[in-house]
């Protein structure tokens, strides 16, 4: 393997990594958005609830 090839490989691996920890990083967020996401939705849902029962104490 000449010298061109073997820097190319180590470019390559190091566009490969840098690639992985961007997928790594996306999939952190993702995660904490739907932990995020599915908080506030059980806060609406309480609350939704929480009116209802009140509106029916009401009538």
């Amino acid at each position: 393997m000449s010298i061109n090839e073997e820097k190319e490989l180590i470019r390559l691996n190091m566009r490969k990594y840098a690639a992985l920890d961007d997928l790594d990083e996306a999939r952190r967020k993702l995660s904490e958005a739907q932990r995020e996401y599915a908080c506030k939705r059980k806060a609406h849902q309480k609350a939704v609830q929480e009116y209802l029962d009140y509106a029916e104490r009401r009538v």
